[in-house]
C-alpha cells in the first residue's frame, strides 16, 4: 500500500488493524508503537488490539472504540492499555477509517498519545499539550482512502 510509508515513518504511535477480518487484526505498527507498548512487531500483527487491555482498561472505552471501528467513524478514546511488561499507561487513542478506492471500508488507524510523563522523566515527543497539537496536524494528512488494484 502506498500510505505504508506514511504510517511507518510517523512520528506517534501508529497501528493500522484490517477491519475486514475477523477480529481486525494487526497488519502494521511502527517503531513509535513497539518502544511504547515494548511488543516486537512480529508479536502484534496478526492480533487484535484486545491484548494490550486488562483489568484496569475501562469497559466503556473498549465499547466506544468497538462502536468505532463497527460504525468506521473518527473518534478520541482516553484508555489504560498495558505494556508487554504488564505495567499499565494511560493514552489518549484516536482512530481514523480508511476506504479502499471503491468506497469500501477497509482499515482503521489507531495513533496512541500516552497522557503521562514516562518512566524516568522522559516523555513522548514532548508535553501533553505538544503532543495533541503534533496529533491534530498528523490526523489531517493521514490517508482516509486507499488505492487497490482491480
Amino acid at each position: 500500500h502506498a500510505m505504508c510509508p506514511v504510517l511507518v515513518a510517523f512520528p506517534l504511535p501508529m497501528v493500522l488493524v484490517d477491519v475486514s477480518l475477523p477480529g481486525a487484526p494487526v497488519v502494521l505498527a511502527n517503531k513509535s508503537f513497539c518502544k511504547l507498548t515494548g511488543y516486537d512487531l512480529r508479536e502484534i500483527c496478526g492480533r487484535s488490539m484486545r491484548f494490550l487491555q486488562g483489568a484496569v482498561s475501562e469497559p466503556e472505552a473498549v465499547a466506544a472504540i468497538r462502536d468505532s471501528i463497527r460504525r468506521g467513524i473518527d473518534s478520541h478514546v482516553r484508555i489504560t492499555n498495558y505494556r508487554k511488561s504488564g505495567v499499565c499507561f494511560s493514552n489518549l487513542l484516536s482512530l481514523r477509517p480508511v476506504h479502499d478506492s471503491n468506497g469500501v471500508y477497509r482499515f482503521s488507524v489507531g495513533v496512541l498519545v500516552p497522557t503521562a510523563v514516562e518512566v524516568g522523566g522522559e516523555s513522548c515527543h514532548g508535553t501533553l499539550d505538544s503532543r495533541l497539537d503534533l496529533l491534530e496536524e498528523l490526523m489531517d494528512v493521514l490517508p482516509k482512502t486507499v488505492q487497490v488494484s482491480s
